[in-house]
């Protein structure tokens, strides 16, 4: 497996990244009520973060596993995409203390393979040679299998909202 930053050149990977997002949605492409709701869906968990953020991926040959897109700082994402504040309405102190933001998926048959801790402890270590306090975090649903997969990797449960969702973060000096 190799990892990869793409930043520079993630344009040309848009497409790839989306089937993955599409491929490990809860919510299927195809099955909105019309364009416009997918459109809203995609914008909320790819969109901004692509446009705006740090790509990484993970490729086995020229086949990519998975990518980690991240924001450096969340406060402005939630400006830009008005969506997001209900999903942060809650968690106002924790961006505070962890103001970046990541969005990560694997293709299924590459979950349990170690994609996704290669992308995020490469990501995060090439984030902190920039910054050597550097503070992220994300939010997934508090019954999500996948929590434990972030406790592992070092992330802690600051807050957990009224809708279940928890608010993990990662502090890396």
């Amino acid at each position: 497996m190799d990892f990869r930053n793409i930043t520079s050149s993630k344009s040309t990977y848009r497409n790839r990244l989306l089937e993955i997002f599409w491929a490990t949605s809860v919510k299927k492409k195809g099955t909105f009520l019309n364009q416009e709701k997918e459109a809203n869906f995609r914008r909320l968990y790819f969109d901004d973060y692509f446009d705006s953020g740090s790509v990484y991926v993970v490729f086995e040959q020229k086949n990519i596993l998975g990518y980690l897109l991240i924001i450096d700082d969340t406060k402005n994402l939630i400006i830009k995409n008005k969506q997001l504040e209900n999903i942060y309405l809650e968690f106002t102190n924790e961006v505070n203390d962890f103001p970046a933001s990541l969005h990560i998926n694997t293709y299924p048959s590459s979950q349990g393979k170690g994609v996704g801790s290669m992308l995020i402890n490469n990501a995060i270590n090439e984030k902190k040679v920039l910054n050597k306090d550097y503070k992220i975090h994300l939010i997934t649903h508090i019954d999500s299998s996948n929590v434990k997969f972030y406790e592992k990797l070092k992330f802690r449960i600051q807050k957990t909202d009224s809708e279940r969702r928890v608010f993990l973060g990662l502090t890396y000096y």
